[in-house]
């Protein structure tokens, strides 16, 4: 499953799939993030992984397909809430 994320300096929105990621010249084994549309660096916020959903993720929960990273509202801690 794809991580989703948000830039805090432009609000874009994509996947991990979509940032630009390259190695410090300097400091070896560091990677750096940057922000595809406006070139931020390492200005991330982690989002909710449900479709069309744009809130940030602060759940994170392992679910029969894979390990989720939700909102509360779509967690599996909400959903035993609810039952």
């Amino acid at each position: 499953m794809l991580l989703l994320w948000k830039c805090q300096d432009c609000g874009w929105h994509g996947s991990d799939e979509e940032i630009i990621s390259f190695a410090d010249p300097v400091l070896e084994g560091n990677i750096w993030s940057i922000c595809p549309e406006c070139r931020a660096a390492e200005q991330f916020d982690n989002m909710c992984d449900e479709p069309e959903c744009k809130q940030l993720a602060t759940c994170g929960w392992p679910s029969t397909e894979s390990y989720r990273r939700t909102c509360f509202e779509h967690s599996s801690f909400n959903k035993k809430r609810e039952a």
